[in-house]
């Protein structure tokens, strides 16, 4: 299952890298600009060529079916784990984004009376 759970992060990632590369190079084929969060836009990356393109269009649109799916059957698996087999995965997966998250503001402001309260005795 471990293989199985590398494999698909792997694939995740691989398509939600390969899903914006595929937009960008579609609008540059089709000689379109396109606006990046609204800041600036970027002219078209190359000539035109509309064949190429349409199977870039193609190629977007089957990897965002594909990123769907393999979204679909990420959190599939997670509740199999959670409600069949019941081994924890999700506890664990909940458990390691809490500690990559930064404290919150009551944590911060228990911890600093905690050292005050120590370094005052």
């Amino acid at each position: 299952m471990q293989l199985a759970a590398k494999a698909m992060h792997l694939a995740l990632y691989a398509v939600l890298v390969a899903v914006p590369i595929s937009g960008v190079l579609m609008m540059a084929a089709k000689g379109r600009a396109f606006d990046v969060f609204w800041l600036f836009t970027v002219p078209p990356l190359m000539a035109t060529d509309r064949a190429f393109g349409e199977s870039l269009e193609e190629a977007h649109e089957m990897l965002s079916y594909l990123m769907l799916i393999l979204v679909g059957l990420h959190a599939a698996a997670a509740v199999f784990h959670q409600a069949i087999l019941k081994d924890g995965v999700l506890a664990a997966c909940c458990r390691s984004a809490e500690l990559a998250s930064p404290p919150r503001c009551e944590d911060a402001r228990v911890r600093d009376f905690r050292h005050k309260k120590l370094n005052a005795v």
